[in-house]
Protein backbone atom coordinates (compact mmCIF):
# COMPACT_ATOMS: atom_id res chain seq x y z
CA UNK A 1 0.00 0.00 0.00
CA UNK A 2 1.49 3.47 -0.63
CA UNK A 3 2.13 6.04 1.59
CA UNK A 4 1.29 9.85 0.52
CA UNK A 5 1.04 12.76 1.74
CA UNK A 6 -3.18 13.28 2.33
CA UNK A 7 -4.74 15.10 -0.16
CA UNK A 8 -3.67 15.47 -3.95
CA UNK A 9 -0.64 12.96 -4.50
CA UNK A 10 2.63 14.89 -4.15
CA UNK A 11 4.52 12.43 -2.43
CA UNK A 12 5.76 9.11 -0.43
CA UNK A 13 6.36 8.96 3.02
CA UNK A 14 9.74 10.16 3.72
CA UNK A 15 10.92 6.76 5.27
CA UNK A 16 8.95 4.60 3.23
CA UNK A 17 10.58 1.47 1.76
CA UNK A 18 9.39 -1.80 1.26
CA UNK A 19 9.93 -3.16 4.20
CA UNK A 20 7.36 -0.83 6.18
CA UNK A 21 4.82 -1.68 3.97
CA UNK A 22 4.48 -4.70 5.98
CA UNK A 23 2.58 -2.88 8.86
CA UNK A 24 -0.77 -3.67 7.13
CA UNK A 25 -2.53 -6.89 9.23
CA UNK A 26 -2.83 -9.63 7.47
CA UNK A 27 -6.03 -11.60 8.65
CA UNK A 28 -5.91 -14.30 7.01
CA UNK A 29 -6.16 -17.68 8.77
CA UNK A 30 -2.54 -19.82 9.63
CA UNK A 31 -0.32 -18.51 6.94
CA UNK A 32 2.31 -15.38 8.00
CA UNK A 33 5.16 -16.31 5.90
CA UNK A 34 4.40 -14.00 2.93
CA UNK A 35 4.82 -10.67 5.60
CA UNK A 36 8.23 -11.88 5.04
CA UNK A 37 8.37 -10.91 1.57
CA UNK A 38 9.95 -7.14 1.64
CA UNK A 39 11.59 -5.87 -0.50
CA UNK A 40 8.40 -6.96 -3.09
CA UNK A 41 9.23 -8.73 -6.32
CA UNK A 42 12.03 -9.12 -8.29
CA UNK A 43 10.45 -10.81 -11.18
CA UNK A 44 6.48 -10.22 -12.78
CA UNK A 45 3.92 -11.66 -10.36
CA UNK A 46 2.60 -15.04 -11.40
CA UNK A 47 -0.64 -13.74 -11.41
CA UNK A 48 -0.20 -11.52 -14.36
CA UNK A 49 1.20 -14.40 -16.81
CA UNK A 50 -1.74 -16.65 -15.79
CA UNK A 51 -3.97 -14.23 -16.60
CA UNK A 52 -2.50 -13.00 -19.50
CA UNK A 53 -2.42 -16.22 -21.29
CA UNK A 54 -5.78 -17.39 -20.27
CA UNK A 55 -7.74 -14.01 -20.60
CA UNK A 56 -7.35 -12.22 -24.03
CA UNK A 57 -10.38 -10.22 -23.68
CA UNK A 58 -9.35 -9.28 -19.90
CA UNK A 59 -6.31 -8.50 -20.77
CA UNK A 60 -7.50 -5.86 -23.35
CA UNK A 61 -9.22 -3.94 -20.39
CA UNK A 62 -6.65 -4.21 -18.29
CA UNK A 63 -4.31 -2.80 -20.55
CA UNK A 64 -6.55 -0.37 -20.98
CA UNK A 65 -7.13 0.27 -17.33
CA UNK A 66 -3.33 0.19 -16.83
CA UNK A 67 -2.73 3.16 -19.74
CA UNK A 68 -5.50 5.40 -17.87
CA UNK A 69 -3.65 4.87 -14.52
CA UNK A 70 -0.35 5.57 -15.92
CA UNK A 71 -1.53 9.05 -17.47
CA UNK A 72 -3.19 9.48 -14.41
CA UNK A 73 0.37 9.23 -12.34
CA UNK A 74 1.94 10.96 -15.19
CA UNK A 75 -0.31 13.90 -14.09
CA UNK A 76 -0.30 14.16 -10.70
CA UNK A 77 3.01 13.36 -10.17
CA UNK A 78 4.66 16.45 -10.76
CA UNK A 79 2.33 18.55 -8.45
CA UNK A 80 4.61 20.32 -5.99
CA UNK A 81 7.80 19.34 -7.95
CA UNK A 82 9.92 20.62 -10.56
CA UNK A 83 10.11 18.47 -13.48
CA UNK A 84 11.06 18.88 -17.37
CA UNK A 85 11.13 16.28 -20.19
CA UNK A 86 14.49 14.02 -21.05
CA UNK A 87 13.88 12.32 -24.54
CA UNK A 88 10.62 9.84 -23.66
CA UNK A 89 10.85 10.37 -19.82
CA UNK A 90 8.98 12.52 -17.73
CA UNK A 91 11.91 13.36 -15.04
CA UNK A 92 10.42 14.82 -11.69
CA UNK A 93 12.80 16.42 -8.79
CA UNK A 94 12.05 17.29 -5.11
CA UNK A 95 14.16 20.43 -4.33
CA UNK A 96 14.25 19.69 -0.79
CA UNK A 97 14.83 16.00 -0.42
CA UNK A 98 16.85 13.56 -2.25
CA UNK A 99 14.41 11.20 -0.60
CA UNK A 100 14.77 8.59 -4.01
CA UNK A 101 10.56 8.63 -3.34
CA UNK A 102 10.37 12.20 -4.06
CA UNK A 103 12.51 12.15 -7.19
CA UNK A 104 11.78 9.38 -10.31
CA UNK A 105 10.65 9.69 -13.79
CA UNK A 106 8.32 8.08 -15.49
CA UNK A 107 8.35 7.14 -19.69
CA UNK A 108 5.88 8.08 -22.39
CA UNK A 109 4.12 4.85 -23.10
CA UNK A 110 5.29 2.83 -25.64
CA UNK A 111 8.62 4.82 -25.51
CA UNK A 112 11.66 3.05 -26.74
CA UNK A 113 14.59 5.01 -25.70
CA UNK A 114 18.00 5.24 -26.91
CA UNK A 115 21.12 4.47 -25.10
CA UNK A 116 21.77 8.29 -25.29
CA UNK A 117 18.32 9.15 -23.99
CA UNK A 118 19.21 6.71 -20.83
CA UNK A 119 22.33 8.20 -20.46
CA UNK A 120 20.80 11.82 -20.49
CA UNK A 121 17.86 10.92 -17.74
CA UNK A 122 20.89 9.42 -16.00
CA UNK A 123 22.92 12.93 -15.96
CA UNK A 124 19.31 14.84 -15.27
CA UNK A 125 19.28 13.41 -11.88
CA UNK A 126 23.22 13.41 -11.44
CA UNK A 127 23.25 17.48 -11.95
CA UNK A 128 20.96 17.96 -9.05
CA UNK A 129 22.86 15.23 -6.99
CA UNK A 130 19.75 12.63 -7.12
CA UNK A 131 19.43 8.79 -7.83
CA UNK A 132 18.27 8.32 -11.44
CA UNK A 133 15.43 6.41 -10.79
CA UNK A 134 11.76 5.29 -12.19
CA UNK A 135 8.31 3.82 -11.11
CA UNK A 136 5.95 2.98 -13.44
CA UNK A 137 3.76 0.48 -15.28
CA UNK A 138 6.06 -2.02 -17.52
CA UNK A 139 2.77 -2.64 -19.77
CA UNK A 140 2.40 0.47 -20.97
CA UNK A 141 6.24 0.86 -22.08
CA UNK A 142 7.59 -2.67 -22.86
CA UNK A 143 11.10 -1.56 -23.78
CA UNK A 144 11.84 0.31 -21.08
CA UNK A 145 13.11 -1.96 -18.43
CA UNK A 146 15.46 -3.89 -20.84
CA UNK A 147 17.31 -0.20 -22.11
CA UNK A 148 17.11 0.73 -18.65
CA UNK A 149 18.67 -2.32 -17.21
CA UNK A 150 21.18 -2.05 -20.09
CA UNK A 151 21.82 1.24 -18.96
CA UNK A 152 23.29 0.39 -15.54
CA UNK A 153 19.82 -0.02 -13.47
CA UNK A 154 19.01 -2.58 -11.38
CA UNK A 155 15.16 -3.14 -10.01
CA UNK A 156 14.12 -2.25 -6.74
CA UNK A 157 11.10 -3.81 -6.91
CA UNK A 158 7.36 -4.45 -8.33
CA UNK A 159 4.44 -3.16 -6.43
CA UNK A 160 1.14 -4.97 -7.68
CA UNK A 161 -1.51 -3.06 -9.01
CA UNK A 162 -5.24 -3.94 -7.52
CA UNK A 163 -8.26 -2.38 -9.11
CA UNK A 164 -11.90 -3.30 -8.34
CA UNK A 165 -15.53 -1.62 -9.94
CA UNK A 166 -19.08 -1.65 -8.97
CA UNK A 167 -19.57 -5.09 -9.74
CA UNK A 168 -16.48 -6.96 -8.06
CA UNK A 169 -16.68 -4.57 -4.82
CA UNK A 170 -17.46 -6.79 -1.83
CA UNK A 171 -19.77 -5.42 0.63
CA UNK A 172 -18.81 -7.59 3.92
CA UNK A 173 -19.61 -6.88 7.57
CA UNK A 174 -18.51 -4.14 9.82
CA UNK A 175 -15.62 -5.75 11.97
CA UNK A 176 -16.66 -6.65 15.31
CA UNK A 177 -16.97 -3.85 17.55
CA UNK A 178 -15.94 -1.62 14.61
CA UNK A 179 -17.62 1.36 12.92
CA UNK A 180 -16.63 2.51 9.66
CA UNK A 181 -17.13 6.09 9.32
CA UNK A 182 -15.87 9.60 7.34
CA UNK A 183 -14.06 11.46 9.67
CA UNK A 184 -15.80 14.93 10.52
CA UNK A 185 -14.63 16.48 13.91
CA UNK A 186 -10.77 17.44 14.68
CA UNK A 187 -10.49 14.11 17.15
CA UNK A 188 -11.34 12.30 13.82
CA UNK A 189 -8.92 13.75 12.16
CA UNK A 190 -5.96 13.81 14.14
CA UNK A 191 -6.38 10.02 15.12
CA UNK A 192 -6.29 9.27 11.53
CA UNK A 193 -3.16 10.97 11.57
CA UNK A 194 -1.65 9.45 14.44
CA UNK A 195 -2.97 5.48 14.04
CA UNK A 196 -1.02 6.34 10.16
CA UNK A 197 2.12 7.55 11.63
CA UNK A 198 2.11 4.38 14.04
CA UNK A 199 1.44 2.04 11.23
CA UNK A 200 3.88 3.26 8.86
CA UNK A 201 6.66 3.88 11.83
CA UNK A 202 6.86 7.93 11.11
CA UNK A 203 8.78 9.47 13.98
CA UNK A 204 7.08 11.23 16.72
CA UNK A 205 3.60 12.21 16.89
CA UNK A 206 1.80 14.19 14.81
CA UNK A 207 1.19 17.73 15.62
CA UNK A 208 -1.96 18.87 15.95
CA UNK A 209 -1.92 21.04 13.27
CA UNK A 210 -1.92 18.44 10.81
CA UNK A 211 -5.94 18.69 11.22
CA UNK A 212 -6.41 21.78 9.15
CA UNK A 213 -4.20 20.34 6.04
CA UNK A 214 -6.76 17.35 6.19
CA UNK A 215 -9.62 19.54 6.07
CA UNK A 216 -8.75 21.59 3.70
CA UNK A 217 -7.89 18.37 1.46
CA UNK A 218 -11.06 16.96 2.08
CA UNK A 219 -12.92 20.16 0.79
CA UNK A 220 -10.23 19.92 -2.52
CA UNK A 221 -11.92 16.45 -3.43
CA UNK A 222 -9.70 13.70 -0.88
CA UNK A 223 -11.64 11.11 0.88
CA UNK A 224 -10.87 9.16 4.03
CA UNK A 225 -12.52 6.69 6.43
CA UNK A 226 -11.75 5.82 9.90
CA UNK A 227 -12.35 2.51 12.39
CA UNK A 228 -13.69 3.77 15.21
CA UNK A 229 -13.87 1.18 18.46
CA UNK A 230 -17.16 1.04 19.00
CA UNK A 231 -16.32 0.89 22.71
CA UNK A 232 -13.85 3.40 23.47
CA UNK A 233 -14.54 5.83 20.54
CA UNK A 234 -10.47 5.41 19.39
CA UNK A 235 -9.62 5.38 15.78
CA UNK A 236 -7.89 2.27 15.37
CA UNK A 237 -7.68 2.28 11.42
CA UNK A 238 -7.77 4.69 8.76
CA UNK A 239 -7.33 5.10 5.20
CA UNK A 240 -7.60 7.95 2.71
CA UNK A 241 -8.54 8.03 -1.78
CA UNK A 242 -7.39 10.95 -4.00
CA UNK A 243 -9.46 12.96 -5.54
CA UNK A 244 -11.24 11.63 -8.57
CA UNK A 245 -9.63 12.14 -11.59
CA UNK A 246 -10.95 11.04 -15.20
CA UNK A 247 -12.84 8.66 -13.46
CA UNK A 248 -9.58 6.85 -11.39
CA UNK A 249 -9.26 7.12 -7.79
CA UNK A 250 -6.03 5.84 -5.67
CA UNK A 251 -6.87 3.72 -2.22
CA UNK A 252 -3.52 4.73 -0.22
CA UNK A 253 -2.49 5.11 3.20
CA UNK A 254 -3.94 2.47 4.79
CA UNK A 255 -3.22 1.41 8.26
CA UNK A 256 -4.10 -0.11 11.81
CA UNK A 257 -2.87 0.21 14.67
CA UNK A 258 -1.16 -2.55 16.12
CA UNK A 259 -3.43 -4.00 18.80
CA UNK A 260 -6.31 -4.43 16.03
CA UNK A 261 -4.55 -6.17 13.48
CA UNK A 262 -5.96 -9.38 12.03
CA UNK A 263 -9.54 -8.54 12.53
CA UNK A 264 -10.45 -7.64 8.85
CA UNK A 265 -10.19 -3.77 9.55
CA UNK A 266 -8.11 -3.25 6.44
CA UNK A 267 -9.73 -5.31 4.23
CA UNK A 268 -12.93 -3.09 5.26
CA UNK A 269 -10.93 0.28 4.76
CA UNK A 270 -10.31 -0.94 0.98
CA UNK A 271 -13.63 -2.26 0.33
CA UNK A 272 -15.01 1.34 2.22
CA UNK A 273 -12.93 3.67 0.49
CA UNK A 274 -13.33 2.27 -2.97
CA UNK A 275 -17.69 2.61 -2.54
CA UNK A 276 -16.91 5.77 -1.53
CA UNK A 277 -14.62 6.89 -4.62
CA UNK A 278 -17.75 4.64 -6.74
CA UNK A 279 -19.85 7.48 -5.00
CA UNK A 280 -17.88 10.21 -6.03
CA UNK A 281 -17.59 9.44 -9.80
CA UNK A 282 -14.75 7.40 -9.72
CA UNK A 283 -15.15 3.80 -11.98
CA UNK A 284 -12.04 2.14 -11.16
CA UNK A 285 -10.80 2.41 -7.72
CA UNK A 286 -7.37 1.06 -7.50
CA UNK A 287 -4.16 0.73 -5.24
CA UNK A 288 -1.01 -0.75 -4.97
CA UNK A 289 -0.16 -3.89 -3.04
CA UNK A 290 3.81 -4.44 -1.64
CA UNK A 291 3.32 -8.00 -1.45
CA UNK A 292 1.13 -11.46 -1.08
CA UNK A 293 -0.31 -10.64 2.14
CA UNK A 294 -1.88 -7.48 1.14
CA UNK A 295 -2.65 -8.89 -2.27
CA UNK A 296 -4.99 -11.37 -0.17
CA UNK A 297 -6.40 -8.77 2.10
CA UNK A 298 -7.44 -6.66 -0.91
CA UNK A 299 -8.45 -9.53 -3.75
CA UNK A 300 -11.44 -10.63 -0.44
CA UNK A 301 -12.35 -6.95 -0.58
CA UNK A 302 -13.08 -7.32 -4.11
CA UNK A 303 -10.16 -5.73 -5.70
CA UNK A 304 -8.04 -7.76 -8.50
CA UNK A 305 -4.58 -7.65 -9.57
CA UNK A 306 -4.37 -6.34 -13.00
CA UNK A 307 -0.96 -5.27 -13.44
CA UNK A 308 2.48 -3.80 -11.34
CA UNK A 309 4.49 -1.04 -10.82
CA UNK A 310 8.12 -1.35 -11.46
CA UNK A 311 10.55 0.46 -9.30
CA UNK A 312 14.07 0.39 -11.09
CA UNK A 313 17.26 2.75 -10.05
CA UNK A 314 20.84 3.26 -10.63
Amino acid sequence: MRRYVFGPLRSCNTRARYAEFLVLEDDSEGDNTSQLQAPGLTRPHPALAVRGRSHPRHLSERTRVLTRIQQYLRAVTPIGREHERVGPFLATFDPHSDNPYLNYAMPDDGAEPSDYEVAMLVDAYARRHRRPRLEYIPDCAPAIEQALLAGGFSVEGRLLVMATDARQLGAGPEPQGIELRIPTTDDELYGMAVVQAEAYDEPGVPSRDIVARRRAALADGALAVVAVDRTTGAVVGAGSCSPVSDGLAEVAAIGVSVTYRRRGIGGALATCLGREALSAGADVPWLMAAHDSERRIYERAGYRVIGEILHISR
